[in-house]
């Protein structure tokens, strides 16, 4: 079950899971949610505050070289 997640290397680089070449995975394309993809005043309210925090005082020095930035 360990190749089922992305890693890190020593410099914070992102290592893709073997999973994600896998060609057979293309027909995810054809995945049709059985309900709204909408959310809730309160869970964006939430998500913002999260924005807010880990852009602000909760932010880590990586956290930028992970985005390009």
């Amino acid at each position: 079950m360990d190749d089922a997640i992305d890693k890190e290397d020593a410099e914070g680089n992102i290592i893709p899971a073997p999973w994600r070449n896998d060609s057979d995975l293309a027909s995810w394309h054809e995945f049709h949610p059985s309900c709204s993809n909408n959310y809730s005043t309160e869970a964006r309210l939430i998500k913002q505050e999260y924005m807010e925090y880990f852009n602000g005082e909760g932010a880590v020095p990586w956290q930028w070289k992970q985005c390009g930035l």
